[in-house]
């Protein structure tokens, strides 16, 4: 049964009233009625209102008409919506017609959004600004493109021509974004440039991502780089970086100064970093063998390896005396 409230709103649409017609069109979408909300979206759609063109384009793409859909965002991107546009290119590089160039703005857009969802610190309850949310709702308009991991750039990459991407990385590091450096480090260690991969670090730490501290770390220390490693490991330690102290034991382990990485991997046993703990435990076990003792200072830490599942610390447990 239709209410007053949409009746009202279905005669001031009748005379004219855009900002009523949006509201019926709202309404009708709400309730589930999507096929008369498609309707009213298309009659402000062919007014030019903005709006209701967006909204037309997001439910054609719900029903499945993605072509339509597309040519839909394709007019709100050209009015201005950098939002319609994002979705655009996500419909062009499901169906594999993307170009360079619209792949480059497509990582732009995401570089920016993404700024905004450091891993592993979200924002207090309560706190959430309006560009957090901005990002949450960007990155749900392209779920198509993350179906199993929202935000998962290497399922970007892996769609798209990896060179586009790859511009498109480097330009929105060169502008500054953290999450674009950090990609960027990711995608040449795993090409093997350890050192191109450190810098690419650094900068998205230097953009206030300073977990990337930890990763630049890992980079330079694979990279043999043993001392450059420990500088950037230390300021990470510095910057209560998490692994960051279980990267400087483990330096300094190699560099035989047992006493400063005993102090390191206590420290990151005590944060719950079970990788110190094994390391402390097998190092322990070690000096325990050297004295002839029975291993009892290295248990406790083995045995918490061993519940964080940690490989070979239940075989090292089982050799203690």
């Amino acid at each position: 049964m239709t209410s007053e409230r949409e009746q009202e709103l279905r005669r001031a649409s009748g005379q004219g009233d855009t900002e009523a017609a949006l509201e019926l069109a709202g309404l009708l979408d709400d309730r589930g009625a999507t096929d008369e909300a498609i309707v009213e979206y298309r009659k402000l759609d062919a007014k030019g209102v903005l709006d209701g063109t967006g909204n037309l384009a997001r439910l054609l793409k719900e029903t499945g008409a993605t072509q339509e859909a597309e040519e839909a965002f394709k007019r709100c991107a050209e009015a201005g919506s950098e939002r319609a546009d994002a979705q655009y290119i996500a419909l062009r590089v499901l169906r594999g017609a993307a170009t360079h160039e619209e792949v480059v703005r497509l990582v732009a857009v995401w570089a920016r959004h993404v700024d905004h969802l450091q891993p592993g610190h979200p924002p207090p309850q309560g706190e959430k600004t309006p560009a957090y949310i901005g990002a949450l709702v960007m990155l749900d308009d392209l779920s198509d493109l993350w179906p199993s991991d929202p935000g998962n750039f290497p399922i970007l990459e892996s769609i798209c021509n990896r060179d586009a991407v790859i511009t498109g990385l480097r330009a929105a590091d060169a502008a500054g974004s953290p999450s674009a450096a950090h990609e960027l480090g990711t995608y040449l260690q795993g090409r093997g440039d350890l050192e191109d991969a450190s810098r690419a670090f650094e900068r998205a730490a230097e953009g206030g991502w300073k977990f990337a501290l930890y990763d630049a770390g890992v980079a330079r220390y694979k990279a043999n780089d043993i001392h450059g490693a420990l500088t950037v490991a230390k300021r990470a330690e510095e910057e209560e970086v998490f692994g960051g102290l279980f990267l400087v034991g483990l330096i300094q382990r190699e560099l035989r100064n047992n006493e400063e990485a005993m102090r390191a991997w206590t420290e990151a046993d005590r944060a719950g970093d079970a990788r110190a703990s094994f390391q402390l435990g097998k190092l322990l076990a070690w000096l325990d063998e050297q004295a002839g003792s029975n291993g009892d200072l290295a248990r406790p830490y083995l045995e918490k390896a061993v519940a964080a599942e940690i490989p070979e610390a239940q075989e090292l447990l089982n050799k203690l005396k």
